[in-house]
Formats: structure tokens, C-alpha cells, sequence
């Protein structure tokens, strides 16, 4: 058949190659938009947090899903330099636990800027503008890819941007409600 028409086979093989890519297109935009909806839903979730304490759980349960990681550590760094930090485990309803955290948790929340990540952690930092105010990590990372690839650090990051200014709000709201209680 190839000897005597290959103009034959070369209208089979064109729309067939053809639909093979764009497949292969359609399932990484389907993939990338289930990703932004999930993103933008466990933004809301965030920007629902009224208590630091309720939105560092969001932030870490938002993390550990997004990474799939099984654990996630959370720190924030006031502008007097107080320093308040959380665990998750990301067992469902599980509350996030004060933690005492590492070193390398304690420098990325100081002086971090880009994300770091080794075969089982991945640290972002936590940025207001140009201002740091923490950092989050997720450890351990579940499933068939046991390791952190860089769409992780980007993804994490992207989702870092959001919580920073959620857990921000959080702080302040919680400073008024101080404010007001000490007035009363």
C-alpha cells in the first residue's frame, strides 16, 4: 500500500498525528485549569480566616493538597521579630500544632527569596511587596512522585503570594481585637 499510494497513508498519518497532539494539549489545559480552580478555591478558604491560628491551618492544609506532601510547617515573623510557627499533619481536621522550627525554616522566613527544595522538603518564602514575614514548607512528599519537581516550587509560591496577604490580614485583625478589648 506504501509503494502504490502513499498519498494514502499520509492522509491517515497526518490527522491521526494530528489528534494525538491535540489531545495531549487539551489534557495539559484541562490539568492547568483544574489546578487554578483549586488554587483559587483554597484562596477563598484563606481569605475567609478571621484568627491567625484559623488561617495558618488553612495555609498548611492548602499546601499539603496542592503538593500532595503529607506534612506542612508554616512560620511568621512579626515587625517586632516575634516569631509564631505551626505544623500540619494533613490529617483531615486535624488542628495545626506550635511548633519550635528549623533552621533552614527560620533563615527562609528571614532572608529567603527564592524557593528551596531538595528530594523531600520544598520552603518557600512568605512575601508582603518586598517585605518577608515568614515562610512555608511542605515535607514528604505522597504518591508516585516521591519528589518535589520545580511546577511544585511554582505552584507553592503562587499559593505562598495569597497566604502571605491572608495571614497578614489575619494579624491585624486579631491586633484590633486586642485593641478593642483593651479598651473596654
Amino acid at each position: 500500500l506504501l509503494r502504490r499510494q502513499p498519498i494514502a497513508v499520509l492522509l491517515l498519518v497526518v490527522p491521526f498525528s494530528t489528534f494525538l497532539v491535540w489531545s495531549r494539549s487539551y489534557l495539559r489545559l484541562a490539568e492547568r485549569r483544574s489546578m487554578l480552580e483549586r488554587l483559587q478555591g483554597l484562596g477563598t478558604r484563606l481569605t475567609e480566616s478571621t484568627s491567625l491560628d484559623t488561617g495558618a491551618a488553612a495555609a498548611m492544609a492548602g499546601a499539603v493538597d496542592l503538593t500532595r506532601a503529607s506534612r506542612s510547617e508554616l512560620l511568621l515573623v512579626g515587625d517586632d521579630d516575634t516569631v509564631r510557627s505551626w505544623t500540619y499533619t494533613g490529617e483531615p481536621g486535624a488542628p495545626a500544632a506550635t511548633i519550635e522550627p528549623d533552621e533552614q525554616l527560620q533563615h527562609m522566613a528571614r532572608h529567603g527569596d527564592e524557593a528551596v527544595a531538595t528530594d523531600d522538603e520544598l520552603i518557600v518564602p512568605l512575601r508582603l511587596g518586598d517585605r518577608r514575614i515568614g515562610a512555608l514548607a511542605v515535607r514528604d512528599r505522597l504518591g508516585e512522585d516521591e519528589t518535589f519537581e520545580q511546577t511544585d516550587a511554582t505552584l507553592l509560591g503562587a499559593f505562598a503570594n495569597q497566604a502571605a496577604g491572608a495571614l497578614e490580614n489575619a494579624r491585624l485583625i486579631e491586633r484590633l481585637r486586642a485593641v478593642s478589648a483593651a479598651r473596654e
